[in-house]
């Protein structure tokens, strides 16, 4: 069973009992995650020389964990998002336009991987030839 560490404030990997109990297993692997917030950041009034310590540490934190074959997983929640399905997260673009507007999210996606991949593409050939 994959064990999970969730980091929050305590960003060290030295005298936590979170991790120690997460590995207290060899066997079972285990995954950490952090979750970035910017909005929370913003409704505390976070400086941003603490979001800049934050930001550092969590380097430290993934050299740290990555040394005991930890991978740490460090997502952005967005408030906004927060009510969908998987889905509709995954696939904005198929919800009604109505619930579109709602959430001020594109009408198409953000990223053309496509696009994105042919010009990858070329550009290998192009120092390929």
């Amino acid at each position: 069973m994959t064990n999970l560490i969730w980091f929050r404030a305590d960003l060290r990997t030295a005298d936590n009992t979170a991790l120690y109990a997460a590995c207290a297993k060899p066997a079972d692997p285990v995954l950490a995650v952090f979750l970035l917030s910017p909005a929370q950041w913003l409704d505390h009034d976070w400086a941003p020389v603490k979001v800049d310590l934050i930001l550092r540490t969590l380097r430290e934190l993934s050299d740290s964990l990555a040394a005991r074959n930890i991978p740490l997983l460090i997502r952005r929640f967005i408030p906004e998002l927060a009510h969908l399905d998987n889905k509709s997260i995954h696939e904005p673009w198929t919800l009604p336009p109505l619930a579109l507007a709602n959430l001020n999210y594109p009408h198409h996606p953000i990223a053309g991987h496509a696009k994105s991949r042919a010009r990858v593409i070329e550009s290998f050939r192009a120092i390929s030839e």
